[in-house]
């Protein structure tokens, strides 16, 4: 039995008893804002990314454990070891058979691999004023726990918000749920359009980061079919991109067919939770560093699930 089946043996364990899985979102979320290499949190829930690092993004596995045990499958061995980092952009649960057990192993890796797993915060792990539809975890855990599983809801909530909503790599690229707050399009710096180190994101910042999507047309932002968040044209990534000096806005949010590129391959989108909807490919973004040559270089992986 390899490392990751042992893992997965273990999370199995922990997401048949309430009790070790509250106890594993509070050890996880107590890991959230610290980290001795690779990133730095600021508040109100910025990851700054280290230069030298390399970037492996998942976007939204609602539940599909399958797919993010082929792609952990294939980049287990780095964990625990050099300067490698898994982003994960949210969407963790509702809709896919296995939401717990998901959830639990990406926890389990955030507290077993601090340094090079980040778990970004989606529209699915919402704040209680912005729930989702579909929004079935909460019955989910009440028909696996019972009565126990209220607590356990209780228990996910506070951990979603302690997640942090955006990640960046300085002159490189930005990774977000949904897209930018709109006020990188009056904002002089990065720091003023992110609330950096002022607080709380307001609710309007964490709705159009964890809500809005990208259009190909030609406007500034309009409003969004969803009811939160705004469709947001080229303008917007230009702008947000400009703040960091950056070449790319790397999301999730929207089902694609492993990725998707837009807005003059400014944005890229990428998806993973391929059974819950009937995909055959998963995607995975990789922006691998090059220490000869001091630069990085955008990879994009397409593969089908294991299942």
């Amino acid at each position: 039995m390899n490392r990751l089946d042992e893992i997965l043996r273990d999370v199995l364990d922990k997401a048949s008893d309430p009790r070790k899985i509250i106890e594993l979102m509070r050890n996880a979320s107590g890991r959230v804002k610290s980290s001795t290499r690779n990133y730095v949190f600021h508040e109100p829930g910025i990851i700054e990314v280290e230069r030298g690092v390399n970037l492996h993004i998942i976007g939204d596995l609602h539940g599909d454990i399958h797919s993010l045990l082929t792609i952990l499958g294939e980049r287990f061995e780095l964990l625990g070891q050099g300067s490698d980092v898994m982003v994960f952009l949210g969407d963790y649960v509702d809709r896919g058979d296995y939401q717990i057990e998901t959830l639990a192993l990406l926890l389990y890796l955030k507290t077993a691999f601090n340094d090079q797993i980040i778990l970004l915060r989606g529209n699915h792990e919402p704040p209680t004023w912005l729930i989702p539809h579909p929004h079935d975890f909460p019955s989910v855990l009440v028909e696996r726990y019972g009565e126990e599983g209220e607590k356990v809801y209780s228990e996910a909530l506070s951990l979603f918000n302690t997640l942090p909503i955006t990640a960046y790599l300085p002159g490189e690229i930005l990774m977000l749920h949904g897209g930018p707050p709109l006020k990188v399009l009056e904002a002089s710096s990065f720091e003023e359009a992110f609330s950096l180190n002022t607080g709380k994101a307001s609710p309007e910042m964490l709705e159009e980061i964890l809500w809005s999507d990208p259009v190909e047309l030609n406007v500034e932002f309009l409003d969004s079919p969803r009811g939160a968040g705004v469709l947001y044209g080229k303008k917007v990534s230009s702008k947000a991109l400009g703040l960091i000096h950056g070449k790319y806005i790397v999301r999730s949010h929207e089902m694609v067919n492993g990725y998707r590129v837009a807005h003059d391959g400014l944005v890229i989108t990428v998806f993973d939770a391929a059974i819950p909807y009937g995909l055959d490919s998963i995607g995975v973004v990789e922006y691998l560093y090059d220490t000869v040559r001091d630069q990085y270089r955008l990879n994009l992986v397409k593969k089908s699930p294991k299942t």
